[in-house]
């Protein structure tokens, strides 16, 4: 769905995506930076190791970009195998070939590090998300798309979803021009 939605808005507009606690797994968590190019916004499940280590053969542990880097000089006879690579290239083939672990515990413990340093910006980035959902919800809800649509076709479906959203801002539109900013959406007065 990211792949086709960057596609179609492109990469200078889409820069950024937000996940609820269902798809913050390692997958998601090193696909959407590394393949993407996006910058992920997720909360921060309790019980999430703060800075997560791999256990050394001997003694120590390893960082994620150290078992980053040892997992892929393990793929030495790989066509894209290249010594020298950056950091970023070898996360790229390593989540090409389905090692994500690694690559997603990089980027989640430097998330994890800021959420620490700014809690509350990173707090405030993630309830974004949440605004959009209940603006997304308010419209399924009092516009019954779902449930109501009475037209058959991508096309006529995608008219009849941007008409409901033009006759949702002309609403908020016309409230602001009276001086109304709070319910701004709410249609229930209105016949």
């Amino acid at each position: 769905m990211l792949e086709r939605a960057k596609e179609q808005v492109g990469a200078s507009v889409l820069k950024e995506t937000w996940f609820d606690g269902g798809f913050t797994g390692s997958e998601n968590l090193a696909k959407v930076p590394v393949l993407l190019g996006l910058e992920a916004r997720y909360k921060i499940s309790d019980g999430w190791v703060e800075e997560v280590r791999y256990p050394r053969e001997g003694s120590g542990i390893r960082t994620p970009e150290e078992q980053i880097e040892r997992l892929y000089g393990d793929r030495y006879k790989e066509g894209w195998y290249w010594p020298g690579a950056s950091l970023e290239y070898k996360m790229r083939c390593l989540v090409r070939a389905g090692e994500c672990e690694a690559v997603a515990m990089h980027f989640r413990n430097a998330y994890i590090a800021r959420s620490k340093r700014e809690p509350k910006a990173v707090l405030d980035e993630y309830h974004q998300r949440n605004n959009c959902e209940g603006v997304n919800g308010h419209v399924k809800e009092h516009y019954a798309l779902e449930v109501g649509l009475n037209v058959v076709g991508t096309r006529a479906i995608t008219r009849h979803v941007l008409w409901t959203l033009i006759a949702e801002h002309v609403v908020a539109m016309v409230r602001l021009q009276h001086g109304v900013t709070g319910n701004l959406l709410s249609t229930t007065h209105i016949h």
